[in-house]
């Protein structure tokens, strides 16, 4: 029933997905006259990269999801999708042969990372993030062994008269390994950033500075979103587990109270999880930089100038 749920949240999410991403207009992103065709390659390398790792990750997705019937490869199947799509993505930057800054007149400053992550989705992001942290220590903390004999999948509790549990629970069986995983993830997208940041500077001149940074921008959403797409989807399955779970304890003899309120906050962090989700992935299909023109205001000066002598 779960892992139903799960699939058709993913569906709809993509849906969103596909009719956010695509309707929502182009930025264009102006270039001097001479460089179009070169940013117009190094876009183009850049998006043919993000669609191998689109495929890959999807790959990878789909192998984990099977990989353990109690559940632990589903939960990771989409932190394998972002690893996949981030390392990609870091080959696609590093490879660019047309990256490559080597006249003097190249913009000289030192990049920071900040200067190119898209602002609401990166809050979102590292929100989504903190909330999942937060429920796998919830679910350490209050995890029992199940009947099983395994620990770490079960809500147990104890009364005078007796006790109940109910399961599956997100504890150290699932908990460590998603841990683990999100550090990864969150270690990758790390490096990936730091690598749009400082990586050699497209068109070699301040006049090229603009659609650079647009260039840098497209690839720094990229990374965000796909982070976003590895941790929202996990947050998502948990906070339904948790919140089914919780729920069925709840309704047992002596069962205390904060159960019920768990299943308010797992709720709402599905919620949230899946709104992450959504524009996640629809930043994802758009993580290019835009409808790129030439910018001939130069040469139209210099011909105003000319038939003003």
């Amino acid at each position: 029933m779960g892992t139903a749920v799960l699939v058709l949240i993913a569906m709809l999410t993509v849906l969103a997905a596909l009719v956010v991403g695509f309707a929502a207009p182009r930025r264009t992103v102006a270039a001097p006259a001479d460089a179009v065709a070169t940013v117009e390659a190094a876009d183009r390398h850049v998006r043919r990269l993000r669609l191998v790792g689109l495929v890959l990750g999807i790959v990878i997705g789909g192998t984990l999801w099977g990989a353990d019937a109690l559940g632990r490869g589903s939960m990771l199947a989409a932190v394998g999708f972002g690893l996949a799509f981030l390392v990609v993505t870091c080959v696609g930057e590093l490879t660019n042969t047309v990256s490559r800054s080597t006249r003097s007149d190249a913009e000289l400053r030192r990049r920071q990372i900040a200067d190119y992550l898209p602002r609401n989705l990166s809050l979102l992001v590292g929100g989504n993030v903190v909330v999942l942290v937060a429920l796998l220590i919830l679910g350490l903390v209050a995890a029992s062994t199940d009947d099983m004999g395994r620990p770490g999948r079960a809500l147990a509790w104890s009364t005078p008269t007796g006790g109940g549990s109910a399961g599956p629970w997100p504890g150290s069986f699932y908990a460590w390994p998603m841990l683990g995983a999100l550090l990864v993830e969150l270690a990758v997208a790390g490096v990936a950033l730091r690598i749009v940041a400082r990586r050699a500077q497209v068109v070699a001149s301040q006049a090229g500075s603009e659609v650079d940074s647009a260039l840098r921008s497209a690839a720094a959403r990229g990374v965000v979103a796909a982070t976003g797409v590895a941790t929202a989807f996990p947050l998502c399955g948990l906070g339904l587990v948790m919140a089914m779970t919780a729920g069925n304890a709840a309704r047992g003899d002596g069962a205390p109270g904060w159960f019920a309120g768990v299943v308010w906050v797992a709720c709402g962090a599905a919620l949230l999880a899946c709104v992450t989700l959504a524009l996640a992935a629809a930043s994802l299909l758009r993580s290019t930089a835009g409808r790129v023109i030439g910018d001939d205001r130069d040469e139209r000066a210099e011909d105003m100038e000319a038939g003003a002598a």
